[in-house]
């Protein structure tokens, strides 16, 4: 296939992956878009508007990653229109998924074949768990491009030209401002460097990492001293303010938490249907015992690059958030289980080349796996089941919140949201997050000292609390009861979680204050 024609196949590949994602941009974005990227997106209308880094216009914030936060802000150069606003993010969005999709043919159309590398990139996009987490309004897109980029360079570059080095050190710089859980690739690349014969010598091997380091240094530094200087913290308030969130989970469930957050990589729905990936588990174990060079694909360095570093990831996430751990989190690991999937599933096919009847049987069920997966978003998110009460209720619950303070709170009024994302970008109100993802160092150190968000609430004198709640509205605050005072709630949705019946409602409080000492009632 000559040069034109390859190019002319990638991009009919990649949009023909993006046709989901092109569907949910006819969605109203609050269905699927996750609530923090919301924080985003008010935080750059904040900076652009000239309040500076700030979600509130109160609480300087270093709450995100700053390479998405960047492309936030050229897009709120453009535009700070709320819904244009978010469809041009969207857009933009859209574009580094084009580009990861594109990354991914590269890289393994010449191990898989076009077929299977066209199946994987159908599968990253098309599967229910991480199609809605590539466009999601936040930097995974944008990072996972970065990460695969990465990764294809470090196998494939000269690691005696300093010009490769510098560029390496640049992407490095690059792909940790997308997200700084990147730090983590360090030590997978630095056991890969080590395991090459020209850093046998050590004066080779501190040059070398010299002409790495140095860029990413250029790049990573003015971040963190930025964070220092705002925080007194190199890491981000929202990370410092997860490491605080108590996890219930014993080590033992920690493990199995990571364990079976893997399959939803590749998971069939309805959930029955992957009675076919038991069937395909078991002819490929078949294939691994009796044709073990069909298992050649695990000796790619790319891959085991990918591995090592996904395991870095679940072991820090999972330790440090335990449940509280979100779906993006997961993204690196669901993405090198979904490689791995497919590297499996050629290794199979290949096995049946001898037996015609067999190659039939596993194509005819890899092209009604990819019909599956075609329709999960469309059909279990939009049209039909929710398999989360997170997309039944809670968003919309938060529009319904926000068009009600828009309605009926002061303009100037000061509102405390844990949950503040969609409600803080559309409200029109001063609404301040107290879950502290996306506050200040003074509600982090509130929080640390054992002061907690009550004392913080009166201390800031805020006027109103909301947010929604599944079961009975409890909005943790020791003491808080006597002084909260109900003024609107949306109306209750029954709702099914984790098989038991529930309910869910958003609820808007007023904070009453006592009266200053010397006043009078």
């Amino acid at each position: 296939m000559n040069v034109k024609r390859r190019v002319f196949f990638g991009v009919v590949v990649c949009i023909v992956a993006a046709a989901p994602h092109l569907y949910r941009l006819t969605a109203t974005p609050s269905r699927f878009l996750h609530d923090d990227a919301y924080y985003y997106f008010k935080t750059a209308h904040n900076i652009v508007k000239g309040h500076g880094s700030t979600f509130d216009t109160y609480n300087q914030t270093n709450g995100y990653h700053p390479l998405w936060m960047g492309i936030c802000i050229l897009a709120g150069w453009v535009t700070l229109d709320t819904e244009l606003y978010v469809m041009a993010i969207l857009i933009l969005n859209l574009v580094f998924i084009l580009l990861l999709s594109w990354q991914i043919l590269r890289m393994f159309r010449l191990t898989l074949g076009p077929v299977f590398s066209t199946g994987l990139v159908f599968l990253i996009n098309w599967n229910l768990y991480t199609g809605l987490n590539l466009l999601s309004g936040m930097e995974t897109s944008l990072h996972l491009w970065l990460v695969m980029v990465v990764v294809e360079y470090v196998t494939c570059m000269s690691w005696r030209h300093k010009h490769d080095l510098i560029l390496l050190g640049a992407l490095l710089g690059a792909a940790f401002l997308s997200r700084t859980s990147f730090v983590l690739f360090f030590p997978v690349l630095a056991a890969y460097a080590l395991s090459r014969p020209e850093f046998r010598n050590p004066g080779v091997l501190i040059k070398t990492g010299f002409w790495i380091l140095a860029p990413f240094a250029l790049i990573a530094a003015p971040y963190l001293a930025w964070n220092y200087r705002t925080t007194g913290h190199f890491q981000q308030i929202s990370g410092l303010v997860k490491d605080l969130w108590p996890s219930t989970l014993s080590a033992w469930e920690q493990v199995l938490l990571a364990l079976t957050s893997i399959p939803k990589s590749v998971l069939l729905r309805p959930l029955w249907l992957n009675g076919l990936l038991l069937l395909l588990a078991g002819g490929f174990a078949l294939t691994a015992i009796r044709r073990p060079e069909r298992l050649g694909f695990l000796r790619d360095a790319r891959l085991t690059m990918l591995v090592a570093f996904s395991g870095l990831l679940l072991g820090y996430y999972v330790t440090n958030y335990g449940e509280n751990t979100r779906a993006w989190h997961y993204m690196i690991p669901w993405l090198t289980a979904q490689i791995l999937f497919v590297y499996s599933l050629k290794a199979l096919y290949d096995a049946t080349e001898s037996i015609r009847a067999a190659r039939v049987g596993v194509s005819v069920l890899l092209a009604g796996m990819l019909i599956d997966y075609f329709v999960q978003i469309p059909i279990y998110i939009y049209k039909g089941l929710k398999i989360h009460p997170y997309y039944q209720s809670p968003v919309n619950y938060s529009e319904e919140m926000a068009r009600w303070m828009r309605n009926h709170l002061p303009k100037a009024a000061k509102v405390g949201v844990f949950n503040a994302g969609y409600i803080g970008y559309f409200s029109e109100r001063n609404v301040v997050n107290l879950d502290g993802l996306i506050n200040g160092v003074e509600f982090y150190e509130y929080l640390k000292d054992g002061r907690g968000v009550w004392k913080y609430v009166l201390d800031q004198k805020l006027d109103y609390i909301a947010d929604y709640f599944f079961g009975s509205p409890e909005p943790s605050l020791a003491g808080a009861e006597s002084r909260l005072t109900l003024i609107h709630n949306v109306g209750p949705t029954n709702v099914n979680i984790r098989g038991k019946p529930s309910y869910v409602d958003a609820y808007i409080w007023k904070v009453e204050r006592e009266p200053e000492q010397g006043a009078t009632r």
